[in-house]
């Protein structure tokens, strides 16, 4: 482009809106474009190569952008270039060009306004007439179309009317219709282009617009009186008032009149054209938008989510549009997806949408748009929301029910899946291999069908499965709970079939056995099956611990059967069934039980017990020396002595809380076919405790039935003894002063060798000086102890002192451990005084020392205890020989028979009824000694045997001190007998197990024992020891115990 000076171009400034693109185009169709300029003038633009920059450049929003006026030959038209994206600020292009500013807009700021500009013929009419009434006249001749000329502007070309013969006035009148309301228009201009062409003289043109609210025309000027030419009549009509008096209300009609005044026939009233230009406020402020939110930010598919926007705008609200954008099948709707009808200049726009099924899991965006009464758009920013992942629902059959069991191999499940989609795959999960998986799996499974799948080779075992699956988004879902199964197809497991005997008397019971178990169901039943010679029966096996099958729950089952009739009875077969009667057989080699004549039990008659009265008096010898007591007794046997088992003959004494004493007899000589005489010795020990000791003599016969009598008892009375080494105690130099100084020859060994708990009391003296004895150790400076210490328990000059850290119990000093029977005590100098002088001190002024030992309990109770010796003697042997005739009433009626005791003894002997009751329990107090404990027997099978043989107590009696059944006592002793012959022999003792400790019905009697000694602080290899058994089998047994008694 040219750069030419600034004269040659119209300040814009003050223009109202110039677009240059539009105005080019306009040009370029050989339009004619008009603006009006600061006089409110319409200016005609014939070019614009370029605009210069004046200083007074301004830029508005889009929403006011620019209005063209384009003049037409025929209906005015508007044009402008709209947009309604909301308030944001457009930009200028700009371009310099050798030194212009070329600019793409130049707008003033302080403008709203759009214009439009027509002349409309339309309905407008000439006629003839006096245009004193402001009126469609009536008469006159209307023009013909050949009067009409062509209304385009400046074309030489008149449309005119002519004044007939009557000399009737002619006019024009226009009919404009004005869209804009009143309100909306700043002004409107209206231009009338014509002439008049009258001959007689004195003719007027006079141009009017209509007030329709006065009903009076409003003169605009005079047209030319000419017969060529135009002229121009035009009016600004200003402000609401002047405007709203010429828009007809009802019809929007402006009016203009063209009047000829004085006119003669033939003169013309010529109209070139009319034209109304109007200037209003344009509306181009999109509708504002704001609270954008929904009733549901996670909605379910299906759900009806309300997509909210308040929307506000400065005219009036029309028309709100919701669009969905997302992506799938029904889950996109680009627009028009809902609409809403909205109005005022606030309105909320709530529309509704339900989510598609389809949309599952996907994030919806959406957007509403709005307009305004003016058509102006605005449209939000997109916001989202998320529908929910809605997962499927696994769900069993009704096969496998829970907790169901199964005797096959193979077997069946249903299971189904439903989904608010589509399903995609459902599978059976199990552990039927070890490892939690996926077993089956169904690949095309239908919504809500159920599924039903067969699992063969299923191995025999528990476990559990559950139902899973998923859908075609991979929402996926397990049944709540899993379901367990048990697969058993396999019948019990037997084993260990045996009799506890092969030959049995008539009348008798033998006790058959086999182990049974199941490791998956309970064991229902267990068939010992029995032949003769003439017959076949099953007998029902048990296992409860009532018969001869052992304890309770330790899968050994027995069945007791009694003896009949002589013969052979043959145990053949074994059958065991479950809970779901699964069938388990053992067939084994016949074992057969020989069944003979009746046998009656042999009896014990005569016990002797002559040698045992010297113990009585003076107690047994003292240790180390053991007291041999001899017994004879007398056996009896109905079926002849030959049928005595010789090598039974057992003697045992026993008294409470001491260790028995036995041993085996020998056979002396046989007389008048049905006796035999038989010695015993037996060796008493020294620490054997003082008190009336049970005699209990015992044989069995070949049929091992056997007899006993425990009616004898002895008396051993009560040994002081110990002895002491060294008998001299030295110290090595000694200087004035020295403290602490311990004697060369320490400790002092003290050994019980009597059978009398003891306590040790020194009476010590000074030691005086050989060659002047006024200079001394003292004995307030010698202290003694049981512990290798100093200072630890002053003497006392020629005064006895209890040392009351040293015992001497009881016991067996041999093993020499410094606890059992034997005790050590120090003897320290704890400070030689610093006056002494040099010479050997010794006790041969003042005497030796003196250790005696005493009664653990007070000296004046000792006194007492020795002048009722003889009377607690008789006492004892009184209870000896009534304690068998009372020992079945007193378990019976325990309170009345001991209150008939008490009263006898408290008159014969003169004692209270507390010492009566303390014998009366003594005698029935039974431990059990740790040494009896044998690798080769079970610990049941030693205790009974050694309380039947060792204790001489019969079935009964023993079942009653277990609390075990009789024919489980029957039958562990016959097991022991079997294994070992011979009587337990109790040389030392560690620990005495109480009998009551093994009444636990609930452990086993090892399980008691290990836990007694646990209690009382023995480690695990210390019980070991003492029951012979393995350590980690202790350990495990220990475990096994604490565990049943929570």
């Amino acid at each position: 482009m040219e750069n030419k000076d600034d004269s040659n171009y119209i300040n814009l400034s003050d223009f109202k809106l110039i677009p240059v693109t539009q105005i080019y185009n306009e040009l370029n169709q050989g339009k004619e474009i008009y603006f009006l300029n600061e006089n409110n003038e319409p200016v005609k633009v014939k070019s614009i190569e370029k605009i210069p920059y004046n200083g007074k450049i301004y830029g508005v929003d889009v929403e006011n952008d620019i209005v063209l006026v384009r003049r037409g030959s025929e209906n005015a038209t508007a044009f402008w270039s709209g947009n309604s994206e909301g308030y944001s600020q457009d930009t200028f292009d700009l371009k310099v060009l050798g030194g212009s500013l070329e600019l793409d807009h130049i707008i003033d700021p302080t403008q709203f306004k759009a214009y439009y500009n027509f002349s409309n013929t339309t309905h407008n009419t000439a006629y003839w007439g006096s245009p004193a009434a402001v009126r469609d006249l009536v008469g006159g001749t209307i023009a013909t179309a050949l009067q009409y000329g062509n209304l385009s502007q400046n074309d030489s070309k008149v449309a005119k009317v002519v004044a007939d013969t009557g000399n009737d006035e002619p006019y024009w009148r226009f009919n404009f219709t004005i869209i804009e309301t009143a309100s909306t228009i700043d002004w409107i201009f209206v231009n009338i282009s014509g002439r008049g062409n009258g001959t007689g003289g004195g003719e007027t043109e006079t141009a009017y617009v209509l007030n329709s609210s006065a009903a009076q025309y409003v003169s605009m000027g005079a047209l030319l009186q000419s017969a060529v030419g135009i002229e121009f009549v035009s009016k600004n009509f200003t402000g609401s008032t002047e405007i709203s008096n010429i828009i007809n209300t009802s019809t929007k009609a402006l009016v203009v009149y063209i009047e000829g005044v004085n006119y003669d026939t033939n003169d013309e009233l010529a109209i070139d054209y009319a034209e109304v230009i109007v200037a209003y406020s344009l509306d181009q402020r999109a509708p504002y938008w704001y609270d954008a939110s929904t009733n549901n930010t996670n909605p379910l598919p299906g759900a009806n989510v309300s997509h909210n926007i308040n929307w506000t705008d400065d005219v009036d609200l029309d028309y709100a549009i919701l669009e969905i954008n997302s992506t799938g099948t029904n889950c996109n709707t680009a627009a028009n997806m809902s609409d809403l009808i909205i109005s005022g200049a606030v309105a909320w726009s709530n529309i509704s949408w339900a989510t598609d099924q389809r949309c599952e899991g996907k994030m919806i965006s959406w957007k509403q748009y709005a307009n305004d009464s003016s058509n102006n758009w605005n449209v939000t920013s997109a916001q989202t929301y998320t529908v929910q992942n809605v997962n499927p629902t696994a769900s069993f059959g009704t096969n496998q029910v829970n907790n169901s069991n199964s005797t096959s191999s193979s077997v069946f499940f249903e299971l189904s899946c439903t989904d608010n989609l589509l399903v995609n795959k459902t599978q059976l999960w199990t552990n039927f291999t070890g490892t939690w998986h996926a077993n089956q799996t169904n690949s095309t499974p239908v919504d809500g069908v159920t599924w039903n799948v067969s699992v063969a080779g299923i191995a025999d075992g528990n476990y559990i499965w559950a139902a899973w699956c998923n859908d075609t988004l991979n929402n996926q879902d397990y049944e709540n709970t899993n379901r367990t199964l048990k697969v058993d197809a396999t019948g019990p497991s037997l084993s260990s079939a045996n009799s506890n005997t092969t030959s049995v008397a008539t009348s008798s019971y033998f006790c058959l056995n086999v182990t049974a178990s199941d490791s998956l169901s309970t064991i229902n039943q267990v068939f010992a099956q029995i032949t003769n010679t003439t017959a076949t029966a099953n007998y029902t096996m048990s296992e409860d611990g009532t018969t001869c099958d052992g304890t309770a729950s330790d899968g050994i089952y027995g069945v007791e059967i009694t003896s009949t009739a002589t013969g052979i009875v043959n145990y053949t077969k074994v059958f065991a069934n479950d809970s779901l009667n699964n069938i388990g057989t053992l067939d084994f080699s016949d074992i057969s039980i020989t069944v003979t004549s009746s046998n009656t039990a042999p009896q014990v008659q005569i016990v002797g017990n002559d040698t045992m009265t010297n113990l009585a008096s003076s107690g047994p010898n003292e240790g180390p020396t053991p007291t041999y007591v001899m017994i004879n007794f007398t056996a009896y046997d109905a079926e002849g002595f030959t049928d005595l088992n010789m090598s039974s003959a057992r003697i045992n004494f026993t008294l409470s809380g001491e260790s028995p004493r036995y041993n085996s007899c020998t056979s002396s000589s046989n007389y008048s076919t049905n006796y035999a005489n038989f010695t015993c010795n037996v060796t008493v020990y020294w620490f054997d405790g003082a008190g009336t000791w049970s005699i209990n003599a015992t044989i069995s016969d070949a049929g091992s039935t056997l007899g006993k009598n425990d009616t004898a008892n002895f008396y051993i009375g009560a040994l002081d003894a110990f002895a002491i080494a060294p008998t001299a105690m030295t110290w090595g130099s000694i200087t004035a002063g020295l403290t602490d100084q311990n004697a060369s020859n320490n400790p002092i060994t003290l050994n019980n060798t009597g059978n009398v708990n003891k306590n040790i009391s020194v009476n010590a003296t000074n030691l005086r000086g050989q060659i002047d004895s006024a200079f001394a150790l003292w004995a307030g400076n010698f202290s003694v102890s049981a512990e290798s210490a100093c200072r630890a328990q002053n003497m006392t000059d020629h005064s006895f002192v209890n040392i009351t850290s040293a015992t001497l119990p009881k016991g067996n000093f041999t093993i020499n451990n410094g606890t059992t029977g034997q005790e050590k005590i120090t003897i320290c100098l704890n400070l030689a005084g610093s006056e002494l002088i040099a010479q050997s001190h010794s006790t041969a002024n003042e005497g030796a020392w003196t250790i005696k030992i005493v009664l653990a309990a007070l000296s004046t109770r000792l006194t007492r205890r020795k002048k009722k010796k003889a009377k607690d003697s008789r006492l004892v042997d009184a209870l000896g020989l009534i304690m068998d005739e009372l020992k079945e009433e007193y378990l019976l009626d325990k309170k009345e028979l001991t209150e008939i005791i008490v009263s006898k003894l408290k008159t014969r002997y003169k004692i209270n009824k507390k010492e009566v009751i303390d014998m009366i329990k003594s005698a029935e107090e039974v431990a059990i000694p740790s040494a009896i404990f044998s690798k080769e027997l079970g610990a049941l099978e030693s205790i009974v045997k050694y309380m039947k043989e060792n204790l001489s107590m019969n079935y009964k009696e023993i079942s009653e001190r277990l609390e075990r059944n009789e024919r489980t006592i029957w039958t562990a002793y016959k097991k022991a007998s079997e294994k070992t012959k011979s009587l337990f022999e109790i040389k030392e003792v560690e620990i005495n197990i109480p009998i009551e400790v093994f009444k636990n019905s609930k452990l086993t009697v090892l399980e008691s024992a290990i836990i007694y000694l646990k209690e009382k602080g023995f480690k695990y290899s210390e019980i070991s020891r003492l029951l012979n058994r393995d350590q980690r089998n202790i350990r495990t047994a220990c475990i096994r115990a604490i565990n049943k008694k929570k």
